[in-house]
């Protein structure tokens, strides 16, 4: 992107710039393309006719890098002219069709669309002003500020017209990654029409009445005063009902609006109008989905979506009410936030069928209730996400999610993200396969920064047939950073993952598990993972606490498998177990035949736990104990 760079006196503010452009014919170096013309156009820069915020004089500096459009009488398409030299004034050489006798530039040449030079046409030029322009500290994107210049004489000087105004902005607050302005009656950007003296109309391509002003590399504006580049209006025309919005890093949002004309919102050639600061007079909030939508990356576990790859976002508002999901939209799929307002709740009364990117994402970082009516189907090449969700199930299934119904291949990736799910009364699973679809499975498994209330006498997260044929789809499975806990106030067996095949089906061997930092509080079981010879196992810092789990009758593990093959990749370490088992029985991280790299679980000495709230999924670890179980939730 060519860009110039503004020096500016007294209060370091931006003023518009006519530049004097004088021009004369040198004899080129070189030959010049058949038919044309080799010319200089030497520019420097002279005081604006208006000054827009102080009396002072304006200067440009060229940086040297520069392009412009230059539109002869006898070509159709327009001469690009390069700068050759930074300063205060420079020249811009290019070549112009031989016998041309009048010229038309436009400042930056990358905004120039066409020229039409009918006689009587009084808007030749066809330029863009972009709705989403470059944050420039103390000045405005360069690329966005269009000058107009023509000359019939060449012996003249050519002088360039401002054809935009300005809005400022003040931003004095830390962290704001854009600033968004719109108003409700006249275009701010998009497709113009210019005419040589700089006045400006409706194109005949996109307009927007909203700009958004960011950094290209989406980082976070310094403080200091910022310039928007807008078309300018006549007299009789304005702007209306102005909205001003920033969004901060966290997807914190704040907005203002103006309910009448402003002043100065004519806002003729040349001229600035103050939208005042950031730090007074907004309504702050909190919304993932405006961040997504101005092009900021979400992440969801270990995925990223971004509004540039994965779409525009729909936002479902449940205000003081239950709002149905319908199933058109998921099995369409996309990107859903959901914002719960007062006592407002999500319902998914249907059984869609997901095979594509499918994500349900709160709002805000509260969590919003949903209840499932009815279970996902997870199909073909289906990416299923949920973050920030309470997830209960009203409709008496045995699962929230069910693999291979109604598909041809495995799905890719279901991923769940500081949730809470309740499995209680008839749901004992999170993922269930269905026993008519034994063949694919989901390759990769992500649950992370949940908590999990489990209220049935045996649950298990994921839980795979004994019939089931395709187990080497599931390729890899991440748990980590999760609270599992009961809420009986008994032990209950609880398995991560749960696949215990008959002697004539394949064990596969290939799935990468890892399972870090987790508090499992009375769901002890003989394999908290259940699946034999894998690829590789990790798991540190998990932490089992039990009141008493005598009715286990084995012994309390870690990895419960059948096989005795050892695993290829190893690193199992620093584990803790904590209270009463059956007797005879003891902590084991695994069989002893295949826990090879593996350290033992080490038995507390008292309980690591230090409070524990089932009803909450609150609980505080002991002194000594506060880097194992979950971080940060």
């Amino acid at each position: 992107m060519r860009k110039n760079y503004f020096v500016f006196a007294a209060l370091a503010a931006v003023m518009m710039v006519s530049c004097a452009k004088e021009i004369a014919i040198e004899t080129p170096e070189g030959p010049a393309e058949q038919g044309k013309v080799t010319m200089t156009f030497l520019a420097s820069a002279e005081e604006t006719t208006k000054a827009v915020l102080d009396s002072d004089g304006k200067t440009v500096n060229w940086s040297g890098a520069e392009e412009i459009a230059v539109f002869d009488n006898l070509s159709a398409s327009a001469n690009i002219f390069t700068a050759n030299g930074a300063g205060a004034s420079t020249s811009f050489t290019g070549t112009v069709t031989d016998g041309s006798t009048s010229f038309v530039a436009v400042y930056p040449a990358s905004a120039a669309v066409a020229f039409d030079d009918d006689p009587g046409n009084t808007k030749p030029i066809s330029a863009i002003i972009p709705n989403v322009q470059e944050a420039t500290l103390n000045s405005f994107d360069p690329a966005a500020a269009l000058f107009v210049a023509e000359s019939t004489d060449l012996e003249a000087k050519f002088t360039f017209k401002a054809a935009f105004a300005l809005l400022r902005v003040n931003v004095n607050i830390d962290d704001v990654k854009a600033i968004t302005v719109e108003n409700t009656k006249n275009n701010f950007a998009g497709s113009i029409f210019v005419s040589t003296s700089a006045g400006v109309s409706n194109g005949d391509g996109t307009t927007y009445k909203k700009i958004t002003l960011k950094k290209s590399d989406n980082s976070v504006l310094a403080q200091g005063t910022y310039y928007i580049v807008v078309r300018h209006l006549g007299e009789t025309s304005n702007y209306e009902n102005f909205k001003l919005t920033y969004i901060k890093e966290g997807a914190y949002v704040g907005e203002r609006t103006s309910a009448t004309v402003l002043d100065n919102t004519m806002l003729g050639r040349k001229s600035v109008l103050n939208l005042g600061g950031l730090s007074s007079g907004y309504t702050e909030s909190q919304s993932w989905y405006a961040y997504y939508q101005a092009g900021y990356d979400v992440k969801v576990g270990s995925k990223t979506i971004n509004v540039a790859t994965d779409g525009d976002a729909t936002l479902w508002t449940a205000d003081n009410a239950v709002y149905a999901m319908t199933k058109s939209p998921i099995e369409a799929g996309g990107i859903f936030f959901l914002k719960a307002v007062g006592t407002g709740t999500f319902n998914q009364p249907n059984n869609p069928t997901v095979n594509a990117l499918v994500c349900f994402i709160s709002d805000t970082d509260d969590n919003v209730d949903m209840a499932f009516g009815n279970v996902f189907n997870i199909a073909d090449d289906a990416i299923l996400c949920f973050k920030g969700v309470n997830a209960t199930m009203t409709g008496g299934k045995s699962s929230y999610l069910s693999v291979n119904k109604n598909t041809s291949k495995s799905a890719s990736d279901v991923v769940i993200d500081r949730c809470k799910f309740e499995l209680s009364g008839s749901t004992k699973y999170i993922i269930a396969t269905n026993s008519s679809y034994t063949t694919f499975g989901i390759n990769n498994i992500e649950m992370i920064n949940c908590r999990f209330a489990v209220g049935v006498s045996e649950a298990n997260l994921v839980n795979v047939t004994k019939t089931f044929t395709g187990i080497a789809e599931y390729k890899s499975m991440t748990y980590s950073n999760n609270y599992s806990y009961s809420t009986t106030g008994a032990n209950v067996k609880y398995s991560i993952f749960a696949y215990s095949p008959d002697s004539a089906n394949t064990y596969g061997t290939d799935m990468a598990v890892v399972i870090n930092n987790n508090l499992f509080y009375n769901t002890v079981a003989a394999g908290t993972f259940k699946h034999n010879t894998l690829a590789s196992a990790s798991a540190t810092k998990n932490v089992y606490s039990t009141i008493d789990a005598s009715g286990l009758a084995s012994n309390a593990k870690m990895f419960g498998m059948k096989t005795k093959a050892a695993i290829p990749s190893v690193s199992v370490t620093d584990n803790v177990g904590y209270g009463p088992l059956a007797d005879g029985k003891k902590w084991t991280i695994a069989d002893s035949t295949i826990s090879d790299g593996m350290d033992p679980i080490v038995t507390a000495p008292s309980d690591p736990v230090e409070s524990a709230n089932t009803t909450t999924g609150v609980f505080t670890m002991a002194a000594g104990y506060e880097s194992y179980g979950p971080q940060g939730i």
